[in-house]
């Protein structure tokens, strides 16, 4: 997870200012999943080290709470502070605009007879 991510052009390439500035966008984050090694340029921070993906199973669901407003795949807006529920099996594996609340909810137990 970097904070403060470069910028980059349509190909994929980071863009620099008149001044030969890396330009960042601040207070953003930038999920990155597996690739080659890089170097962080100026300005760049990592916030989280490596951690393996968190696999959802099925008749579970994660609570998450937004922490950036956003649109999702179906074009309903999100606000930051929003809390919804993931529901498995399924893998959290979009930019992550989330919090894990540390909360989830095993459906599993909820009717057993």
């Amino acid at each position: 997870m970097i904070e403060n991510p470069t910028v980059k052009d349509k190909t994929g390439k980071v863009v620099i200012d008149a001044n030969g500035q890396v330009k960042l966008l601040h207070s953003d984050v930038d999920i990155r999943f597996s690739q080659e090694p890089f170097a962080l340029y100026p300005g760049e921070i990592l916030k989280q080290t490596i951690t393996p993906l968190k696999v959802i199973e099925p008749n579970c669901a994660l609570r998450l709470r937004a922490v950036l407003d956003f649109v999702d795949e179906q074009g309903q807006q999100i606000r930051a502070g929003d809390e919804f529920l993931f529901h498995g099996p399924g893998r959290i594996t979009k930019r992550i605009f989330f919090i894990n609340n540390k909360s989830s909810v095993d459906f599993r137990n909820l009717f057993s007879t």
